[in-house]
């Protein structure tokens, strides 16, 4: 049996014995330390590699939706211009063509009083028939005056209008090459 010299030498034992073999498990098992597993540090590093993509992506994202924006202004800015340049241009073209047509009556109507000038007997007739000639001489002058200026602004429009069609197209193509590709 056991006597209590005994128990108590085993139980000294025992803690010596457990006190001995505790360096030993510590140093075949390791507690936890501060710096993460190898696997836990890789995934971190993949997260935070994902993480820096992800803000490029963004980044460029924005960029880009900046840039698609600005040349949709640009656009616009373009096409009301080329709109208004079209409506300019329509409407030189109509008094051109109503100068053109007025220059052609003052043609006939000055023939018809020349014509008339040659069979009027002299006198009062006549000079009244000289003054209207003179009137619509001058007014001639004045429509062919109006008509070549006509001319050189419906010039100067249709240059306008094409730079303004030539940057649309040249704004659209950019705009084109800026959007997704759709796959």
């Amino acid at each position: 049996m056991w006597t209590a010299a005994r128990l108590g030498t085993a139980a000294i034992t025992a803690a010596a014995a457990v006190m001995l073999t505790k360096p030993l498990v510590a140093q075949v098992s390791p507690t936890p330390t501060i710096s993460p597993p190898v696997a836990y540090e890789h995934t971190l590093q993949e997260v935070l590699a994902e993480l820096r993509q992800l803000r490029a992506a963004v980044e460029k994202t924005n960029a880009l939706g900046s840039r698609i924006l600005l040349l949709g202004q640009q656009l616009q800015v373009q096409e009301t211009r080329a709109g208004s340049l079209s409506r300019q241009l329509e409407d030189v073209r109509t008094r051109l063509t109503e100068a053109t047509a007025a220059r052609g009556e003052h043609t006939e109507v000055l023939a018809a009083i020349e014509r008339e000038m040659k069979v009027a007997p002299a006198g009062s007739a006549r000079r009244a028939l000289e003054r209207e000639a003179t009137q619509i001489r001058a007014r001639q002058k004045g429509t062919e005056a109006l008509e070549q200026h006509l001319q050189h602004r419906e010039g100067d429009l249709t240059s306008q209008l094409e730079r303004a069609e030539s940057a649309i197209t040249d704004l659209a193509q950019r705009l084109a090459a800026l959007e997704p590709k759709q796959r």
